[in-house]
């Protein structure tokens, strides 16, 4: 059985408005901090849980050409979870990347517990999973500094996420 708390703590992480930080001073509500969270709350109710990995390209996603022409590095890395299901004796994609407010323009996920989600991009290549924290801290620094190359690009995409959400 399936605690329904696990159902909650996914929404919970879904709902919390994706937003890209453009200083190492803003909260972290990327798809790696989002997933971090998530991991946390899953594994404190006594699920295995892992990191997953893809690559990716910004270009495959629907936003304005406006924002495609900003330069910027096309190719990125995404971050999810791998969830152990017990009783199917297999590990589960979970995503909780973009928010509800989202759905006009992105794939939003739901999730009921027992079944994969949808991954929030299209991956052009899947990594091998992160178990260990230092491989994940790595990583997350590699990000951030993808996120400084590219902080018009990124700021211009986290307004433009803002304008579908009101």
């Amino acid at each position: 059985m399936i605690p329904v708390d696990s159902i909650s703590y996914f929404t919970f992480v879904r709902d919390i408005p994706f937003r890209i930080p453009l200083s190492v001073h803003e909260p972290d509500h990327y798809c790696v901090g989002k997933h971090i969270v998530l991991k946390t709350l899953l594994s404190s109710l006594g699920f295995k849980v892992r990191y997953a990995l893809c690559v990716w390209s910004w270009s495959s996603l629907d936003m304005p050409e406006s924002i495609k022409k900003i330069p910027h590095e096309d190719r990125a890395v995404h971050v999810y979870l791998e969830v152990y299901n017990k009783e199917q004796a297999r590990w589960m994609t979970v995503d909780a990347t973009w928010d509800k407010g989202l759905a006009p323009k992105l794939p939003v996920s739901e999730w009921d517990g027992r079944s994969n989600t949808i991954i929030a991009v299209k991956p052009i290549e899947s990594l091998k999973p992160i178990e260990v924290q230092e491989e994940l801290d790595k990583l997350k620094s590699q990000i951030r500094q993808a996120i400084k190359a590219n902080s018009r690009f990124a700021e211009a995409f986290n307004k433009w996420l803002e304008s579908i959400r009101t």
